[in-house]
């Protein structure tokens, strides 16, 4: 099983750039990486990272749901 944990290309700069990254550095990293689509693509699961902890829980719950596996 495959899960994917995708943001947008914006976010993803943003978080780099927040960690000291620069631009070049930034380009090169995304460059040699598969593109998200094909990411997503190769995945059964997709959890979207752009919101907050909250919204990564109820994905993770949904898919834990979907594979049968109850935590709670």
């Amino acid at each position: 099983m495959i899960i994917c944990l995708a943001c947008s290309a914006a976010i993803q700069k943003n978080r780099l750039l927040t960690r000291g990254w620069d631009e070049a550095e930034i380009a090169k990293r995304i460059g040699s990486q598969i593109s998200i689509e094909e990411k997503i693509d190769r995945s059964d699961f997709v959890v979207w990272n752009e919101s907050g902890l909250d919204a990564l829980g109820e994905q993770l719950d949904r898919i834990l749901e979907e594979l049968g596996i109850a935590l709670k």
